[in-house]
């Protein structure tokens, strides 16, 4: 069932003669005073607006010129005075339960004009404006297109916190848009709901969040894929380590050993530093897809094992020539 948010108040009404929409505080048709109706202090005319009730008592036709967002909408007015009147919407008497629509894919003016419906005077109590439309329906989808991308992010990322709090924001974004709330109508126009929630202006909010979520999921994966190529390197070298340090030194051979290996342990832990360095630089700066990838693995890979089997071909061999 279709909800209606009031897209238009009177600006000076009785708090008794208000509408149930009237929080919705929007102010696209005016009816505070007969200039509102194109009707200034200098034409001479009997029509009266008292506590936002028009009366044109010669049946003359008063109208105002507004700007509506496309999309379907419905007069209201206080039917106990209201009578003898017709309303038309850029020359077209709106149908019988008063709706209207407004076509296209761009905010436009249209002439809403009353006159009467017969002869002699007629009546129209605080005229307002709602606009037909499931806020709700929308919200949900979108709601639930953020909390799909929520639900990927990776907890403990140090882009978490920061991915948090634009979801937050997308988030508040998308709460605007509830039925009966106020500035509902505003939220419907600024986000051009009017082209469908698949158009809408915050379906690119979305993507953008979909791109930093994704963003984040591959530093993630290039940072994790490289410290699992530096810490197998570390254990390959480690375990040769273990192996010098067993060697006896009853005959000198721990010393010759690590005489004779100590330039290649050397270059093999500087270049596992570096490594190091630069895989936790770009996971800090957020930019491991980029700096740690098949570059980067390609030349950690030629460079990195072969330092560490020269480390260990050294200590095999300082045992063989001892």
């Amino acid at each position: 069932m279709n909800k209606k948010v009031l897209v238009s108040i009177l600006a000076m009404t009785s708090a008794s003669t208000m509408t149930a929409w009237a929080d919705a505080n929007v102010k696209e048709l005016k009816n505070g005073s007969l200039q509102d109706w194109g009707i200034d202090d200098s034409n001479e005319t009997n029509l009266t607006l008292v506590d936002g009730v028009i009366t044109s008592p010669d049946g003359k036709p008063i109208s105002q010129k507004i700007s509506l967002a496309p999309g379907t909408y419905k007069f209201n007015y206080v039917a106990t005075s209201t009578y003898n009147v017709t309303i038309k919407v850029d020359d077209k008497e709106v149908s019988e339960n008063l709706e209207f629509t407004v076509e296209g894919d761009v905010v436009k003016e249209v002439e809403i004009v009353m006159s009467a419906k017969g002869e002699g005077e007629f009546k129209v109590g605080n005229p307002t404006l709602t606009l037909v439309y499931d806020f709700n329906a929308d919200r949900k989808v979108l709601e639930r297109q953020l909390t799909d991308l929520i639900n990927t992010l990776e907890k403990g990322d140090k882009q978490y916190e920061t991915l948090t709090q634009e979801s937050s924001k997308i988030a508040a974004k998308i709460a605007e848009l509830e039925d009966g709330k106020e500035g509902a109508y505003e939220a419907y126009d600024k986000y051009k709901m009017y082209l469908g929630v698949d158009k809408c202006t915050l379906q690119k909010d979305l993507a953008e969040f979909e791109n930093q979520v994704n963003h984040q999921a591959n530093n993630k994966k290039a940072y994790d894929a490289a410290i699992s190529l530096i810490n197998a390197q570390i254990n390959a070298l480690n375990e040769a380590k273990d192996k010098l340090d067993g060697y006896s030194n009853e005959n000198g051979l721990s010393d010759y050993a690590k005489g004779i290996t100590s330039k290649r342990l050397n270059e093999a832990e500087t270049a596992i530093k570096e490594a190091q360095t630069q895989a936790e630089t770009a996971h800090k700066d957020n930019s491991a897809a980029n700096d740690l990838g098949e570059a980067w693995t390609t030349e950690f890979n030629k460079t990195v094992p072969a330092l560490v089997k020269a480390f260990a071909d050294a200590v095999d061999a300082a045992d063989d020539d001892h």
